[in-house]
């Protein structure tokens, strides 16, 4: 590694509800019979049983006539899903001066 290379490592764990629940209120017809229209309310459970985690890794250097060159990962793991790892996605970058 040289004076001027980057190196970045992130650790993050997204935004996670333990327990919660939403509840919608809306015009509904309420007697099919006379076709009597009232508020009805519907109630939806937004927990999520499952924690995400998501790692990252950047790894960059200057070459030739001020360009860079660059490669970089990033892993989601599910603890949820038998302690896979769901998603993968690595890349690289060359950018040249000139």
């Amino acid at each position: 590694m040289g004076r001027r290379d980057v190196v970045r490592i992130a650790v993050a764990q997204p935004l996670h509800i333990e327990r919660g629940e939403l509840a919608f209120t809306g015009a509904q017809i309420v007697d099919r019979s006379t076709g009597e229209l009232g508020d009805a309310t519907q109630s939806f459970d937004i927990s999520d049983n499952s924690r995400r985690f998501i790692g990252e890794l950047l790894y960059a250097a200057p070459i030739v006539a001020g360009g860079e060159i660059s490669f970089f990962g990033r892993a989601e793991y599910n603890a949820a899903s038998k302690n896979a790892i769901d998603g993968m996605v690595i890349g690289g970058r060359v950018r040249l001066g000139f």
